[in-house]
């Protein structure tokens, strides 16, 4: 949606905040960094959860839950358009969050991502489900 607005001139004002667990999950990283000095209006955010290790890329970004990061940053979210597009616990978080922060059901607009059996089952720490 993001490169669809760029694409089409739009100039509305746009925060994204991009919650990822380490630098290499930001994919598109380096792009959105160059977007954020070039597309008057927008304004990038990254927040890492992982915990700081020694041998991770170097990262002197925010940490912690990107929802908080939201919240800290702008505690009132009524007057707010919110398009959440990740995980079904952050996903969670957000609707139950956010709504308490005052912002309306309406304006929460959300693309949960289900994950594929043998993630889910690494995830839980048990044997993947065998093949068909």
């Amino acid at each position: 949606m993001l490169r669809q607005l760029v694409a089409a001139g739009d100039r509305r004002a746009v925060t994204l905040y991009w919650g990822a667990r380490d630098v290499p999950d930001l994919y598109e990283h380096a792009w959105l960094e160059e977007l954020q000095r070039r597309q008057p209006g927008f304004s990038y955010r990254p927040v890492l959860s992982g915990a700081a290790t020694e041998d991770a890329v170097p990262w002197t970004g925010r940490r912690g839950l990107v929802h908080e990061a939201v919240l800290a940053d702008l505690p009132g979210v009524a007057g707010f358009d919110v398009y959440a597009s990740g995980p079904p616990a952050m996903v969670e978080a957000i609707r139950d969050t956010f709504v308490r922060h005052g912002l309306p059901r309406q304006q929460l607009h959300f693309d949960s991502f289900d994950y594929a059996p043998d993630t889910l089952a690494k995830l839980q720490g048990v044997a993947p489900p065998a093949a068909q």
